[in-house]
């Protein structure tokens, strides 16, 4: 395990809601978001960040890995929150499947830091809450290409 995973770990273990388990054996810190959404957070050496993600709900896929968004089903969006963080939606309207993604460049690792991406991402499976609860009320529509934005997909950490 890596100086930043294990101080990571350190940090993610002081937050409430969150339960925290170091993989001794990657750059990977696991655990669950309010008892029930599995969250990932690695370290991208390349980037100098660690790279957090949500699922919501429980995604078939393991941990730390992307949807597969060639699905023309899925769609992407970037929320900005008032304190300068980024979160990237991936919604699944016929299934009410997310993935929320977003990073901490690894100078600003700090408590603080830590607890308002915590926040980001509860913030995030809000939204997806009020999706599902949407899309169930609403008639069923065909789905649909959308057009995965190139120019982004180099700032997410993932390509």
């Amino acid at each position: 395990m890596s100086i930043e995973t294990t101080e990571l770990a350190r940090l993610l273990g002081t937050e409430p809601g969150f339960t925290a388990d170091a993989d001794s054996g990657s750059s990977m810190v696991s655990g669950l978001l309010d008892r029930h959404h599995p969250m990932a957070w690695r370290w991208l050496d390349r980037f100098g960040a660690i790279e957090t993600l949500t699922l919501f709900p429980s995604l078939p896929v393991e941990a730390g890995e992307l949807p597969p968004w060639r699905d023309p089903g899925w769609s992407v969006e970037w929320r900005d929150s008032p304190d300068g963080d980024a979160l990237t939606l991936w919604w699944h309207a016929a299934r009410g499947e997310a993935m929320l993604v977003s990073q901490i460049p690894f100078g600003e690792l700090r408590a603080d830091t830590v607890a308002r991406t915590l926040r980001l991402h509860r913030d995030g499976l809000g939204v997806c809450r009020l999706r599902t609860r949407d899309t169930e009320s609403a008639p069923a529509q065909p789905l649909r290409e959308v057009a995965w934005p190139q120019a982004r997909a180099m700032h997410l950490g993932f390509a």
